[in-house]
């Protein structure tokens, strides 16, 4: 019994050939998908960046808001906030939206980015989240939160927080 090298060396190929095939269509779907959901997390990230900054935090009003763009749910909404650091210099200062839960639900996201922030000095972030499908519509009260932040002779990083209102449409 001979076995026939020539139609082990097709058989193989072909199995080279359906793979590679497969990879290329599996890295398509994955640009595509991430893609697609990027261009309109950038774009309304992009109409955030041209609304107004908030009023120039100071140390007695650490945190400061701008008005909010809220739809409904399952939308993207956005915001900017300025954040004074009366203390040490505040590395990785990061927002965060607390007691939200009936905003973002099971599925809302939030995402502000990084900054550091010298002391004495305020930095303003732009966020921008994505609004549970389950949210509860009417005026939702949340907590906008940055930490840490350094207080003057302390090395301890201090929470801000203010409270702002998200106008869930029905």
């Amino acid at each position: 019994m001979r076995l026939s090298k020539k139609g082990d060396l097709a058989l193989s190929t072909n199995a080279i050939v359906v793979l590679i095939i497969a990879v290329i269509m599996l890295g398509l779907i994955i640009t595509f998908v991430s893609q697609g959901f990027g261009a309109v997390s950038d774009k309304f990230f992009g109409e955030v960046e041209k609304m107004p900054n908030p009023i120039t935090p100071s140390s007695s009003n650490p945190i400061t808001t701008s008005d909010v763009i809220v739809k409904g749910r399952g939308d993207d909404f956005g915001f900017k906030v300025a954040v004074y650091n009366p203390g040490g210099d505040a590395t990785g200062v990061e927002i965060t939206l607390e007691n939200c839960d009936d905003v973002l639900g099971s599925g809302g996201v939030i995402k502000s980015g990084k900054r550091d922030i010298a002391s004495r000095k305020s930095q303003v972030f732009t966020v921008v989240g994505k609004i549970a499908d389950d949210a509860k519509s009417g005026k939702n009260l949340c907590q906008v939160r940055a930490e840490p932040v350094y207080l003057v002779g302390s090395s301890a990083p201090n929470i801000q927080d203010a409270d702002i209102v998200l106008q869930i449409k029905e």
